[in-house]
């Protein structure tokens, strides 16, 4: 092989990873406590159900270290008061492409499992009181719900789909009924898929596969060059 052929091989390649690209959507979780440090509100992302329900749209998902944060009024936060929410600080990413998911003891002012701000907004409270008080094992997928939100989803009416509304949604206790297995449930459409994948905060990550690809191209250029030599 020449070393046109060789390049073009590795051109190709590069070329069918990028139209099935791997996409990350990189989260930065926050939990919440009291003023004194007391009452630390769980993570509850179920990061085992979300990495399942986001990977039928080849999204990864990446989370930074976790953020702590003692303020008692964010823990019992209001959902009417945006602005705490939404100004800076209270552990927020300084990054724009980073989603904000904050874990507080509940949520009042609405009777809610988790909140978006709204579509395409990178925040988003979860009420922890409430996603662990569903059932023994807890509402697993408020956390991927809300963030679908974020990645511009609107809800639907259809049980086994992930953007159901809350009570029409069926929960999955298990991992295994996570589609595309089992029930099906937490189900994303094509439709669904194509706009988060669209979405601002799924950014492109290096396919491993073509790495190695082009690495062996480059060695075998660097020994063909060592032949000719």
């Amino acid at each position: 092989m020449n070393f046109k052929s060789i390049i073009l091989v590795c051109l190709v390649v590069v070329s069918a990873a990028a139209n099935a690209q791997t996409l990350v959507v990189k989260i930065n979780t926050i939990q919440v406590a009291d003023n004194g440090g007391g009452n630390l509100s769980p993570d509850l992302s179920y990061r085992d159900y979300a990495t399942k329900i986001f990977a039928q749209a080849n999204i990864i998902l990446e989370y930074s270290p976790t953020v702590f944060v003692n303020n008692t009024t964010l823990n019992n936060w209001n959902i009417n008061n945006s602005g705490l929410f939404n100004q800076a600080g209270n552990g927020r990413s300084t990054d724009p492409l980073v989603v904000n998911a904050w874990f507080v003891d509940n949520v009042t002012g609405s009777s809610v499992y988790g909140f978006a701000a709204a579509l395409n907004s990178p925040l988003m409270v979860m009420d922890t009181t409430n996603i662990s008080g569903f059932s023994a094992l807890g509402r697993v997928d408020t956390f991927s719900h809300e963030l679908g939100h974020v990645l511009g989803l609107e809800h639907t009416n259809v049980a086994n789909h992930l953007m159901a509304s809350g009570g029409v949604r069926d929960i999955p206790q298990s991992l295994s009924d996570v589609a595309p297995d089992g029930a099906n449930l937490d189900l994303l459409t094509t439709s669904q898929i194509n706009t988060i994948r669209n979405s601002q905060f799924a950014q492109p990550v290096p396919e491993p596969a073509t790495m190695l690809v082009l690495g062996a191209g480059v060695a075998a250029l660097a020994r063909r060059r060592r032949k000719v030599a």
